[in-house]
């Protein structure tokens, strides 16, 4: 059997916390790492997830969604270099409504219980992080719904031509709330 200090030397370098505390407190108790084990699981002073546990996970599977939408708009963008716009368009209609699903079952309610967690005491450079990446992809999503949408209602492509510029716009400020989105996620979970 492995001893619990074993098992500590293999885990990966983790932030303070008090959860961590309690479960160090435990695995000093006992060299039986199943013994620890079991005691973890049946202590009741250790909940299962905390508040912040709930927001790493949501941040965590927020990033996921955000790739696999990062990888359709590069996929609908390959369909437009090659004339295929009906295409194009429907991989960013399908972009921009896992952005809005992201938005409204994610990152809304991440953004909610990070300002009842004290937003406004953490570091200025977290704090202006996170208002600029709310800030741009809140108008990145507003301009693809709207272009989206304009789209869908159209049969001929010209309206859509002309909204060449706007779609260029939307496209560099998403990709900016996405790389300050990645920021925030390893200031915080990271570094």
């Amino acid at each position: 059997m492995a001893n619990a200090s074993n098992w500590q030397l293999c885990r990966p370098p983790q932030t303070f916390s008090p959860r961590k505390v309690q479960i160090q407190f435990l695995l000093d108790d006992s060299d039986d790492f199943s013994e620890t084990l079991i005691k973890l699981i049946s202590s009741d002073k250790i909940p299962l997830l905390t508040q912040m546990d709930i927001v790493a996970l949501i941040a965590f599977v927020s990033l996921i969604v955000q790739i696999i939408t990062l990888s359709i708009v590069i996929f609908g963008y390959a369909m437009k270099r090659k004339m295929k716009f009906r295409q194009h368009g429907t991989l960013m209609i399908v972009a921009v409504t896992m952005q809005f699903f992201s938005f409204l079952l994610i990152m809304g309610p991440a953004f909610v219980i990070l300002i009842g967690n004290g937003f406004l005491q953490r570091p200025i450079l977290f704090s202006t992080v996170t208002l600029f990446h709310a800030g741009l992809g809140s108008v990145s999503l507003a301009a693809g719904i709207w272009i989206g949408g304009s789209w869908r209602l159209q049969t001929s492509f010209v309206n859509c031509i002309k909204k060449r510029l706007a779609m260029r716009y939307v496209i560099v400020t998403w990709i900016l709330a996405l790389l300050l989105g990645i920021t925030l996620y390893m200031l915080n979970y990271v570094f």
